[in-house]
Parts: structure tokens; C-alpha cells; sequence
């Protein structure tokens, strides 16, 4: 709710509460649900792939969330006969750029696990934008072949001054740490939605018009159970073109 609040003061229009957000607010309240029943999933570190083909995806959380909520978009993935690692960062206070260290050498094991030169990187929210940070500023060798981000802040979110550390400092509006990120020269997809609580201003979200997918009504957590965002990543990383799921 106080997103949507901030939403409105940044657009210099009256607060108004309507169906849609009320649906978010449901959504986002399911989510935190689902997501905190599988916290103990992500209690520990995952064991890497030995199924799936193809290049294998390194599914990236937001450090301030953890690995459970990319439960279900993990289990829709490998259902797909993919290669998916669900990362776990560790705890503690670090900056962006010290989070997209630890990605580096995540990238690194997944890749020579699986015995690929490549992977393929699916972030959601801050995870995203550590994600970004490691394609744009630390992948000389260029190992990451797609990026996919869900609800990430590309040029950051107004809510950041709500979440304590030094991670999410940097993904304030006014950071230096994430200039140019969007910038991202590697095939990038950005799924996103107009009524994000946590991204202020919701277009923050977005790459830009040609490299984003719009999913009305999902929310922010909302996104990780929402079967139109998994379409749109699946299409991300496969190159295709984003269609609406089979009902």
C-alpha cells in the first residue's frame, strides 16, 4: 500500500484506490504467504543441475527476499527440460558491486559444471539489478549469454529508502552504482509490471520499449507466481516472441 501511495505523489496525482490495486494488494499478500511457507527451501545452498539441455540458467534472487521465492519459477523451468541453478547469496551487508563478485564466480561454477563457455541469467528485483551490474561492469569474458529481469529497478526505485543496507542504497533513483546499467549490450528482457509497489517509478523497471514485457496487475512478488511473467522469461531466454499462456 505505501508504494501505491508513493506512486501517486511521484506522479503528482490524488491517491486512489481501485480494483486494480486491490487485486496487486491480494496478489502481493498470496505471495509473501507462499513465499514465506517455502522459506526453509532456501535455508541452505542448492546442489548444481544434473538435468536438463541446453545452456543452463542461473536463476538470481533479491538478496533481501532469498532463494524460496524462485521456487516456483525454478520447478517451471526444469519442468521445461532446462538447466536451472537457483543461487543463494550470502548473508550480510554488501554493495552491489560486491554482490555482483560473488555472481561472477556463480557464473563461473555453473558454467564449468555444466561444460558450456555461456549461461543464461534469470534476476528478480534487486537480484536483477546485481545481475546487470556483473553483465554490464565485470563479464570481460562475457560469459552470460541472456539476462532476463523481474521487477528489477534498472535506474532505480524510490522505495529503496525503506529497505535497510547497503545494497539497496545503491538501487536508490539518485545512485551513481547504476548509472548506465541499462545499457546492457547482451539479448535482455526486461518483465515488469505498471503497478509494481516496489518499483517507484514503475518505468524504472522496464530496459526500454523494444526489450520489456508488460504484466498488468501481477505486482512485484506477484510476478513469481504469476504464469504470464514465467511465458514472458521462458520466451527470453528461448528468443521468442511473448505470448499469452494456454488457459
Amino acid at each position: 500500500m505505501r508504494g501505491f501511495v508513493v506512486h501517486q505523489v511521484e506522479r503528482g496525482e490524488r491517491v486512489r484506490w481501485n480494483g486494480v490495486r486491490q487485486a496487486v494488494l491480494a496478489r502481493e499478500t498470496v505471495s509473501r504467504i507462499v513465499f514465506g511457507l517455502l522459506a526453509p527451501v532456501g535455508w541452505f545452498p542448492a546442489p548444481l543441475p544434473n538435468e536438463g539441455t541446453g545452456i543452463p540458467v542461473l536463476l538470481v534472487p533479491d538478496p533481501t527476499i532469498g532463494r524460496a521465492s524462485l521456487s516456483l519459477l525454478h520447478v517451471y523451468l526444469r519442468q521445461r527440460g532446462m538447466m536451472v541453478w537457483p543461487y543463494r547469496f550470502t548473508r550480510g551487508d554488501e554493495s552491489l558491486a560486491e554482490r555482483a563478485g560473488q555472481l561472477s564466480e556463480a557464473v563461473d561454477r555453473l558454467a564449468k559444471h555444466a561444460g558450456t563457455k555461456q549461461v543464461d541469467i534469470v534476476g528478480f528485483g534487486l537480484g536483477g539489478l546485481v545481475a546487470a551490474y556483473h553483465v554490464v561492469r565485470l563479464d570481460d569474458a562475457h560469459r552470460v549469454r541472456r539476462l532476463v529481469t523481474l521487477g528489477t529497478p534498472w535506474r532505480g526505485t524510490r522505495m529503496a529508502v525503506f529497505v535497510p543496507g547497503a545494497l539497496a542504497m545503491d538501487a536508490h533513483v539518485d545512485s551513481h552504482a547504476i548509472d548506465g546499467l541499462d545499457q546492457v549490450k547482451i539479448p535482455t528482457l526486461a518483465v515488469w509490471c505498471p503497478e509494481d509497489p516496489e518499483v517507484v517509478p514503475a518505468e524504472s523497471a522496464r530496459v526500454d520499449e523494444e526489450r520489456s514485457v508488460a504484466v498488468d496487475g501481477a505486482g512485484h512478488r506477484g510476478l513469481l507466481v504469476s504464469a504470464r511473467a514465467f511465458h514472458a522469461v521462458r520466451a527470453g531466454l528461448t528468443d521468442t516472441a511473448p505470448t499469452e499462456p494456454a488457459a
